[in-house]
């Protein structure tokens, strides 16, 4: 990249001549658009969140809406005789807890998109994950347009509805329809609701708090009805889903203020977003993209609000979007910032940044739309205005240098998630053909020949962790070097091409990926032929959801073969866990599992219950990982997407070629990845003592700390579930060592060879590394043969980069870099801040990840694994250094 102040130290000397002035006038503009984008999008996080919504949701405001909505009062028919303060707790924590998350994301958008936008991108549900966490911050819908009279008149009446849809390649119109129950509501009445709602043709709800008023003191979970057609998409950056906000946001504030009504003119009802997602007409890009089209109800678009020169509302919108976001002097403009961001968000999801000035792009367009042709409403008036965008598809593989393979079998596997890349996208210099997002790289064999080993270290970055070589590779030193490097050698061959079933090879290849995968993996952490079995408990009788709905989709992957006829390896089985109504017993719920006596088991316990009365007897070699509804892992776990509600039956002695049940595989990734952690903010909340309603079950303590006599910190749950916390980075040094306490936050200039603190130390002598692991409390440590002693017996680092300055700092910055490279060449690394994309990830060739997604694992003490390993394992980098 030439840089403006470059260009500027280059005029006095003459050298000027083979730069022309347009070229100099681009790289000014640029540099002013890269400044005014920040600028705007830092001032309207200012205007929508610190003028609309902080105002309105401090503790008090909160408590007055809870009062409000749920708390009658002694003597009132509806009072219940709950503690009124524990129901208002709990939701306040549900309301809170979720607007400061999109706060601090938001923040983190705000600061990738002004330091290095797109450095990398992110895998993720349409709707699951990316529009339903929107619609669930009810503290933000409660209070966006407020000002405007957009707000929940009661806990089940909200002033703003979100109504999502899918128009299939079919032509059918699918909407997305989630339901809340109580959790403790039986599975016949969780069955009325769900067909009641398919009836339904109103807007769904999304209760206040998500708590119905007549249950306010129940936890609350939720079922999607339509969810079998959610799409994955690529979002721009970790935190990219914020990107779409942002077009909420904007699109609702301009529709409160400007859209011709208020929210208390009760006759139209609330405001009303429809978000529709759909293949492009004329196979946009190969369908790289979704068409994506938000309406709101509110606005006339044909009204014209310039008379002088008969602009339509549609007309002045566009024109807002199309105008510069600088002028000629290089200020940003005056006026229309939100429709400023808008276009720039959109931008963000074409892959362009700010400062690209792409000839031929369509940016995001507003036009006309109609309410008529969703479902079979007539509504009075049709009109409406419609925000039109693309949003890049993600893919669940990307297959490069396979060019044997017949151009149409690519196309009916790029229908099912995958895609084809020639080698040269990969090793070309602009690399242009990239696609943006995908969980699985495959890389033919011929690559590693053709190229060697140093150009493919050179290109591993831009990858997904998850790469497999399928096809011999010839030279053995090729061979360990890949297997060092973390990548899979495939064992079996593709299960597509060749002249295998084509009908059912879409399902197959899914099934390939992950077994490949899985069976690497397990061979890398020293699984050997030792089979994996998974367990989950969710503390309830087979007859409530989600445990009756685990148990129909498992008893059906139990059941699914491998391609020899046996059942899968990785995992052996899946089992769902029952407790027996009558004594409170743990028990298995699941028939005809295999037998699996010495398998390592992954498993997932809530509350620790499982430990405790299940008969569990504790294991180094298994993985426990406790959820709650405080851990982020619960809502993907207890809300799972679940097969058998959507799977039609299949032909007898057919196996189903639909995409497998993935969750299963995942969890079985997230139990056999070892992750080491160096940051001090999780390493000074690892010595605290674990605040679990089971940390005193004596059973739970056996199995987390070895001794029913200590009560268990956030250190240990975290080492069961596979993540190892360092307190201490040590430097070695000719001179000495340099100790530093990361809980402590400073240097001890003096040799350390055995903390007492619980916790690791990682020592580094350049070149080399060792780990020792400190005891205190609890049972010596040193003992565990599944601690990590070498670097080598890590998977996955993640590193603050304030640990990384202060070494710098401290040591130089060619110790640094020789702690970077080390890490690098041991295992999977990824660097993680707070403050955008630092300089060094900019300028050198790292993965990164905000800290709000490192945070988000371990909030509360509790280590949410599954949406860890999610968020690293499929992160590319988009750009070289």
């Amino acid at each position: 990249m030439i840089y403006l102040s470059s260009l500027v130290k280059l005029a006095p000397m003459g050298l000027m001549a083979p730069f022309h002035e347009n070229e100099l006038d681009t790289l000014r503009r640029k540099h002013a658009s890269e400044a005014a984008a920040s600028a705007i999008l830092a001032r309207n996080m200012s205007h929508n969140i610190g003028s609309h919504v902080t105002p309105r949701t401090r503790l008090e405001d909160l408590r007055g809406r809870i009062g409000e909505f749920f708390l009658p009062k002694a003597g009132d028919p509806r009072y219940w005789g709950e503690s009124p303060w524990r129901v208002a707790f709990d939701v306040l924590k549900e309301l809170k807890d979720t607007l400061d998350e999109y706060e601090q994301r938001k923040a983190e958008f705000i600061a990738e998109f002004s330091t290095d936008p797109l450095i990398s991108t992110r895998e993720a549900w349409f709707y699951r994950d990316v529009v339903l966490p929107f619609i669930r911050n009810t503290a933000l819908m409660d209070t966006l347009a407020a000002n405007e009279g957009f707000h929940y008149r009661k806990a089940d009446s909200p002033g703003i509805t979100v109504r999502c849809f899918r128009q299939t390649p079919d032509g059918e119109t699918v909407e997305f329809r989630p339901f809340f129950f109580p959790e403790r509501l039986p599975a016949p009445r969780v069955e009325s609701l769900r067909a009641r709602e398919k009836e339904n043709k109103g807007a769904p709800i999304i209760p206040y708090g998500l708590r119905t008023g007549g249950n306010p003191s129940v936890i609350h979970t939720w079922s999607i009805l339509g969810i079998e057609h959610d799409v994955r998409v690529s979002l721009p950056g970790p935190v990219g889903e914020m990107a779409l906000y942002s077009i909420l946001e904007n699109l609702i504030r301009n529709a409160a203020k400007h859209g011709g009504r208020r929210g208390d003119d009760n006759r139209n009802g609330p405001m009303e977003i429809r978000i529709v997602i759909r293949e492009p007409k004329g196979g946009d890009t190969d369908n790289e993209y979704y068409a994506l089209d938000i309406g709101e109800n509110l606005s006339d678009p044909a009204k014209v609000v310039d008379a002088d020169n008969e602009r339509r509302v549609v007309d002045v919108l566009n024109g807002h979007i199309k105008d510069s976001i600088v002028d000629d002097a290089g200020q940003v403009r005056k006026q229309a910032w939100g429709l400023a961001e808008m276009g720039l968000c959109a931008d963000l999801f074409r892959g362009q940044a700010p400062g690209d000035f792409r000839k031929g792009e369509k940016r995001l367009k507003v036009r006309p739309g109609n309410w008529e042709g969703f479902l079979d409403e007539k509504p009075e008036n049709p009109d409406c205005l419609v925000y039109s965008l693309k949003v890049k598809r993600a893919w669940t593989a990307v297959f490069f240098g396979f060019k044997e393979v017949p151009e149409e079998e690519r196309l009916r596997l790029r229908s099912g998630g995958f895609d084809f890349k020639r080698g040269s996208a990969l090793f070309g210099r602009d690399a242009g053909g990239m696609p943006a997002a995908f969980r699985f790289a495959v890389l033919n064999a011929r690559l590693v020949d053709e190229h060697g080993i140093e150009e493919i270290g050179a290109i591993l970055n831009r990858l997904p962790f998850r790469i497999i070589v399928t096809g011999d590779v010839a030279d053995t030193k090729e061979k360990e070097w890949l297997r060092g490097r973390g990548i899979a050698q495939a064992k079996t061959p593709l299960p597509f091409g060749n002249g295998r079933d084509h009908e059912r090879s879409t399902g197959e290849t899914s099934r390939w990926l992950w077994r490949e995968w899985l069976g690497f993996l397990a061979e890398k952490t020293g699984l050997g032929d030792t089979p994996l079995a998974l367990d989950v408990y969710f503390m309830q009788d087979k007859g409530r959801q989600p445990t009756k709905d685990w148990i129909g989709a498992t008893e059906t992957f139990n059941g699914e073969a491998s391609p020899d006829g046996k059942p899968d390896k990785i995992p052996a089985r899946v089992e769902v866990w029952e407790r027996d109504t009558r004594d409170g017993r743990v028990k298995p719920a699941t028939e005809n599992r295999p037998d699996t006596k010495e398998a390592k088991r992954i498993i997932i316990d809530r509350h620790g219950d499982f430990a405790e009365k299940s008969g569990y007897r504790p294991s180094e070699k298994d993985r426990l990982i406790i959820i709650d509804k405080a851990s982020t892992d619960f809502d993907a776990l207890y809300n799972a997407a679940l097969p058998d509600a959507r799977r039609k039956p299949d032909e007898p002695g057919k196996k189903p070629d639909g995409d497998p049940w993935e969750l299963p595989f995942e969890l079985a990734e997230a139990g056999l990845l070892r992750v080491l952690i160096l940051d001090e903010r999780i390493a000074q909340n690892a010595n605290r003592e674990f605040d679990e309603t089971g940390a005193a079950k004596k059973g739970f303590r056996r199995a987390v700390t070895r001794s029913e006599n200590i009560a268990p910190r956030n250190w240990h749950i975290a080492e069961r579930a596979g993540v190892y916390v360092a307190g201490y980075l040590d430097i070695g040094k000719p001179d000495g060592i340099e100790s530093l306490d990361l809980a402590g936050g400073g240097w001890r200039h003096e040799q350390v060879n055995a903390p007492k603190k619980l916790g690791l130390t990682i020592r580094f002598d350049n070149p080399g590394f060792h780990i020792s692991a400190g005891h205190w409390p609890g049972p010596d440590l040193r003992a565990n043969d599944h601690i990590p002693r070498r670097m080598e017996d890590v998977d996955l680092v993640i590193i603050h980069q304030g640990i990384l300055d202060r070494v710098r700092e401290e040591c130089g910055p060619a110790i640094r870099d020789d702690l970077l490279a080390g890490l690098e060449k041991c295992c999977w690394l990824i660097v993680e801040s707070g403050r955008g994309i630092p300089p060094e990830v900019q300028e050198g060739k790292s993965k990164f990840l905000p800290f709000s997604l490192i945070e988000r694992a371990f909030r509360g003490g509790r280590v949410a694994k599954l949406g860890l390993t999610r968020a690293v394992m499929a992160m590319p980098r988009n750009k070289s250094s």
